[in-house]
């Protein structure tokens, strides 16, 4: 092959493959708008269009609330010294949003620059939708720039979001110069250099969350969780507010770390200021409230996102904390009294609020020394007589329990009680013990001395109006004249009791008494020495041997 030919291709390959990867701006004498950087500077580069006034910037996302109007720019240029043909500066400059209703495309004339009373100026909507209106345009432009021989322009679309939905735009610009060249296909705006930054809309208020919602009875602190949760430009600042007993105090706002400035005043035509600019938003915030001590508490929490948008407060139901040990009162709290029983009546009550959950009592017969078991509980603040039974240094001893979990043990002044003494005596025939009165005995009938004490008799001093037989056998022995037991004067010490009954049997001499009344004095020791006496009384009438004959043996004769 010839070395010439070879050469000959090897240098045309070289010339595709320069022409493939460089973007030819000028061919055979044409110019072809380029995309400008931010404001026409070099740098940053926003591929051609980007928000210039109004709205919120994190990262690459410029926020607004709807119906706010934010300024958006496209820039671009061309290389106009190449040619230094008037007709190839940027004539028009286009924006679209990928992301609206309808498909939309607007455009600004722009001022031919060989002429200042041109009136190639205005905003016309190709395509149109209803969710982003274009309201007011501004042109601009720099002449040729001896440093870089580009002609400059940047127009300024004011465009306004009316969807209050929360929406989602992507910028796309074109150019096209008086010549008719455009920068992208003027047919495929897919093509179109899209911005490197998005446009969205976010009206809604960050949502509040309270848990627990609402707490029973505890005498513990509180903790309870807010959360703050945005999902859109992210939390500026939040508040809550603490009720306790009906009075409500705001505390001071919280800033989340990273937060604008912005208050929810709308963005407008004609605002100059750029927008404002945060590297990051805080889109969730977890923070606690603790309520502690004495009360029923309430909160509220309001919140606020980067743009202004304002939750209303979101307010719990009731926490109760009741720290007050619950109490109660014995009627009366002690006495000294001589009875057989007596009542004391404990009421339990609750200061706290919480209200008595149950309570339970025990007694002690000893001044506290020791105790019987508890009773069983009592549920609710029901106050109750509680009966002492008895002789004693009686003391009382309440447990009490409140629905918070409070809990208190409540112990009584000593109740001195001593049983009143009291001595009963009865005479019965030995053969009906049940008999009530003064019972007629016979000479030589087996009879019974029934004694009943009360109050802790010790002793019993017992005196008959004459010699009584000891028992029947001593009456055997009485009748057949041998030695007998007998008495009419009788001790008995006794175990100090409570109560305590005896039964002493005597019998009736067949001889040497009379008929008539007779008493038995019958005189009782008590503990404390005190005395007391007691006279029961029978009647003697006839004797057990009447109507009945008897012989002397040997004699034939009647005993």
């Amino acid at each position: 092959m010839n070395k010439k030919f070879i050469v000959f291709i090897i240098g045309c390959l070289i010339l595709v493959g320069i022409f493939a990867s460089t973007k030819v701006y000028a061919i055979g004498g044409q110019v072809y708008p380029e995309i400008d950087g931010w404001k026409n500077w070099s740098s940053p580069n926003v591929n051609g269009s980007a928000v210039e006034h109004g709205g919120l910037r994190i990262r690459n996302t410029v926020w607004c609330k709807p119906k706010d109007v934010l300024g958006v720019t496209a820039w671009g240029k061309v290389r106009w010294k190449q040619s230094g043909d008037w007709n190839d500066i940027i004539s028009n400059s286009y924006l679209t949003l990928d992301g609206t209703d309808n498909f939309s495309k607007w455009y600004i004339y722009g001022k031919d620059a060989r002429n200042s009373d041109s009136n190639r100026a205005g905003l016309v909507a190709d395509s149109s939708t209803d969710d982003v209106i274009p309201v007011d345009a501004e042109i601009g432009h720099t002449p040729a720039n001896v440093s870089d021989g580009c002609w400059h322009c940047g127009n300024l679309f004011w465009l306004k979001f009316n969807d209050d939905n929360d929406r989602t735009y992507y910028p796309r610009c074109n150019f096209v110069t008086f010549n008719g060249n455009w920068l992208a296909d003027e047919h495929n705006v897919s093509s179109w250099p899209q911005s490197i930054e998005t446009i969205k809309t976010d009206g809604k208020a960050p949502i509040v969350t309270i848990d627990p919602m609402s707490h029973n009875w505890t005498n513990q602190s509180i903790n309870i969780g807010v959360n703050i949760l945005d999902s859109g430009c992210g939390v500026q600042k939040y508040r809550y507010s603490v009720c306790t007993n009906g009075v409500w105090k705001d505390c001071d706002w919280i800033y989340a770390k990273d937060h604008s400035d912005l208050s929810n005043a709308q963005f407008v035509t004609g605002e100059s200021n750029a927008p404002e600019q945060m590297s990051s938003s805080e889109n969730n915030i977890n923070d606690s409230i603790t309520l502690s001590g004495q009360g029923i508490y309430q909160v509220k929490v309001q919140a606020v996102d980067n743009l202004g948008n304002t939750s209303d407060w979101q307010t719990s139901q009731n926490y109760y904390i009741d720290t007050i040990a619950p109490t109660g009162t014995y009627t009366p709290n002690s006495a000294d009294l001589k009875t057989y029983g007596f009542n004391v009546n404990f009421k339990p009550t609750d200061q706290g609020g919480s209200g008595v959950k149950s309570w339970k009592y025990r007694l002690s017969q000893d001044n506290g020394n020791t105790w019987q078991q508890w009773n069983t509980d009592i549920s609710g603040n029901a106050g109750q007589d509680i009966q002492l039974q008895g002789s004693g240094k009686w003391k009382v001893d309440s447990q009490i329990w409140d629905n918070a979990g409070n809990e208190s043990d409540i112990c009584s002044g000593t109740y001195n009680i001593t049983m009143p003494i009291e001595l009963q005596a009865q005479i019965v025939p030995y053969n009906n013990q049940n008999f009530v009165g003064v019972p007629t005995l016979k000479r030589g009938q087996l009879a019974i001395l029934k004694v009943h004490t009360k109050s802790y008799a010790k002793h019993l001093e017992i005196k008959f109006p004459f010699d009584v037989l000891a028992d029947t056998q001593a009456l055997e022995d009485y009748y057949n004249n041998k030695a007998y037991n007998s008495f009419i004067n009788k001790a008995v010490d006794l175990i100090p009791r409570e109560e305590d009954e005896r039964d002493i049997e005597f019998v009736i001499p067949l001889r040497d008494v009379k008929n008539g009344t007779y008493s038995v004095k019958v005189q009782a020791t008590y503990q404390d020495n005190s005395t007391l006496t007691a006279e029961p009384k029978f009647n003697i009438l006839g004797s057990v041997l009447d109507g009945i004959k008897t012989e002397i043996i040997g004699t034939g004769q009647d005993k």
